[in-house]
């Protein structure tokens, strides 16, 4: 197995090559690709690795860029994340090295630039169907797992730049983001209403309330994945595997059920109460505090996910009118209706 190689300088992001990496609107074009090609037919060379074949655009986001090529020990991936979610590169490979039978190592880094090459590892499985019950079980404990071993590296994953979203950081970022949300352009499909601004300032309370119930309950923060979904885990032979860390935080653990029951309480709502179940087993919680817990922790997830998607307004700020750039506003608002 080759082992990770780190091209990042930690000096000089993100103007590399006198290119601006992190300006999503620069991906795929003749000013970057050809920078992006060349890191990874250096790591080839350097490897031993043949590559047989060009970069082919596999995704494109305001966010994210994926790019796919063949080679002879297999389909590698090469992905570029915007600024706000350049740490991805660098928490991977903590996590790799922490739970290496959950996660795969990448190929190579550049936390300068955003970059990371990984090895193809299968189909996602929501590439394939909606997944099994069995899938989500599989999906929700190897986060469980993730978790429990890494509450206590707070400072070593916090060093790889992912977002500090835990408890007691809340209510500021609340705060901060209701002024920023209302100073958008009023074109901007994420600018707060004065009405939204009343509604949002009227349950301020909760949101304080939801902190003092998190940071007062038996379970505290880790990493948080921030999209856990089964497009964002593999198919392999004994199981799922969970990929995509861009949206992680440090967070409360329970934070991260919330995509999930989103997802499930639509699709498949009688699968919802095993998930629920096996998680609060996983973490020694009987029902009555997990409910205490979830309300809270809807309301305060709600708040560090608009956090997320107003940051990745920034990275493409003069294209606000992008599919999702209505994503701050929706989840801050998400506050007021838990």
């Amino acid at each position: 197995m080759l082992s990770t190689i780190d091209t990042s300088s930690g000096q000089n992001p993100p103007n590399v090559d006198s290119v601006d990496h992190n300006d999503a609107r620069i991906w795929g074009t003749s000013a970057w690709l050809p920078h992006a090609e060349a890191w990874v037919r250096e790591w080839a060379r350097g490897a031993g690795v043949g590559l047989l074949s060009e970069f082919m655009l596999y995704r494109n986001r305001p966010w994210s860029s994926h790019y796919t090529l063949e080679s002879d020990m297999g389909r590698l991936w090469f992905k570029a994340s915007c600024g706000a979610l350049g740490f991805e590169p660098a928490l991977q490979t903590q996590i790799a090295a922490f739970a290496p039978e959950l996660v795969h190592d990448p190929l190579a880094i550049d936390s300068d630039r955003g970059w990371m090459l990984t090895l193809d590892q299968g189909t996602p499985v929501g590439n394939d169907h909606n997944g099994t019950l069995v899938d989500w079980l599989t999906f929700v404990l190897q986060i469980v797992s993730l978790q429990q071993g890494l509450m206590g590296h707070r400072e070593r994953v916090l060093a790889t730049g992912i977002p500090d979203c835990s408890p007691g950081t809340v209510v500021d970022r609340f705060d901060r983001l209701v002024v920023l949300l209302s100073q958008l352009p009023s074109d901007h499909p994420s600018q707060l209403s004065d009405l939204d601004v009343a509604e949002l300032a009227a349950v301020r309370a909760d949101v304080e309330h939801a902190v003092d119930v998190l940071m007062d309950g038996p379970l505290g923060p880790s990493w948080q994945h921030g999209d856990a979904h089964l497009g964002n885990a593999f198919t392999r032979a004994d199981g799922v595997a969970v990929f995509d860390f861009g949206d992680s935080q440090w967070g409360h653990v329970l934070e991260t059920l919330v995509v999930p029951y989103s997802i499930l309480e639509t699709e498949h709502p009688n699968w919802w109460n095993h998930v629920e179940s096996a998680w609060r087993h996983a973490w020694g919680l009987n029902e009555a505090t997990f409910t205490d817990m979830w309300t809270a922790a809807r309301r305060t997830q709600a708040v560090n996910r608009a956090a997320t998607w107003h940051a990745i307004n920034e990275c493409v700020s003069a294209e606000p009118l992008h599919q999702w750039a209505d994503r701050a506003r929706h989840h801050l608002l998400r506050t007021i209706d838990v």
